[in-house]
């Protein structure tokens, strides 16, 4: 487990103080559309902190092309059910 995997821990369990036990056999969330959303959320917000001058423009970039890599996997994956 790394640093990534305990931050992502953390609010997991910060989400489930405020929300509650999460049920994955009842819970209606399409989550790889949940997630497509949320990366496109990092997009803007990257952008925008880009514009602040809070990141370089190499690096804003730089992401913004690695999430664009991870949102054509994921629908790649959900547009082919057989590579599941």
């Amino acid at each position: 487990m790394d640093r990534f995997d305990l931050l992502a821990a953390r609010r997991l369990m910060n989400g489930l103080k405020t929300y509650g036990c999460l049920d994955l056999e009842t819970d209606p969330r399409d989550f790889v559309t949940e997630a497509e959303e949320e990366l496109l959320d990092c997009v803007n917000y990257l952008r925008f902190a880009q514009g602040r001058g809070e990141l370089p423009p190499f690096a804003a970039q730089w992401i913004v092309r690695n999430i664009k890599h991870l949102l054509v996997t994921l629908r790649h994956y959900r547009n082919n059910p057989s590579l599941q």
